[in-house]
């Protein structure tokens, strides 16, 4: 018998930018329609390869996206965050009456309650109530008396940028970008809350807190 392999029959694969493209049918409204011809004809395109280069950036974009928000705030970031969308997504697809979920109270609790609850499948074993300071990571500027309510602190001190840039310099640039994204009304609706009476409650019900116990 002859050890000699056979050529496998047919042509071989053709490399990834040679094979020939599946076809895609989709809807467009006349102005995207009009805003891709416009680009395609500027990058001397057609419209279907103005549109496969555009979906292939925004593939691109979002990997880099996720892959920057694990590397800022930790591995699975990243996830959480697409988690917590998909979340507002299901129940913003809720129509009443057009309302944005964000402007309707019924729909807005029902999205602060299943946000809260996807978290809480999230929550990594151990007590916070009953961890030592040593347990707990570095926090710059932080007093370890303050640590029960840290992360309330932090967000209001944010949100307090947000409204008044000038209150926090620190937070300034990024507290300029988020107001830009969430848009008058809602920053008015923080404004609303005080986010600077709220930071000094809680540093107030810590204080309180930390007199009780040595008395």
């Amino acid at each position: 018998m002859s050890n000699v392999l056979k050529r496998p029959r047919g042509r071989p694969p053709k490399p990834d930018e040679e094979r020939k493209r599946g076809n895609l049918t989709m809807r467009l409204r006349d102005a995207t329609r009009i805003a891709l011809e416009e680009s395609a004809a500027a990058n001397q395109r057609s419209l279907s390869e103005e549109c496969e280069a555009r979906l292939e950036h925004s593939l691109r974009d979002q990997l880099l996206f996720d892959e920057a928000i694990d590397i800022e705030c930790g591995h699975g970031t990243a996830g959480i965050v697409a988690l917590l969308r998909e979340i507002i997504k299901r129940i913003a697809s809720v129509s009443v009456r057009g309302a944005a979920w964000m402007n309707h109270p019924v729909i807005f609790d029902q999205a602060v309650k299943a946000i809260d609850l996807a978290l809480e499948t999230l929550r990594p074993p151990g007590d916070p109530d009953h961890l030592s300071f040593n347990d707990l990571l570095s926090s710059e500027g932080f007093d370890p008396v303050m640590w029960p309510k840290a992360g309330q602190i932090r967000a209001a001190n944010l949100l307090e940028a947000i409204v008044d840039p000038t209150a926090n310099p620190g937070l300034g640039p990024r507290a300029k970008m988020l107001a830009e994204k969430l848009g008058l009304e809602l920053v008015d609706r923080i404004r609303a809350a005080d986010p600077d009476k709220i930071r000094r409650g809680l540093v107030e019900e810590v204080q309180h807190a930390v007199e009780k116990a040595n008395r």
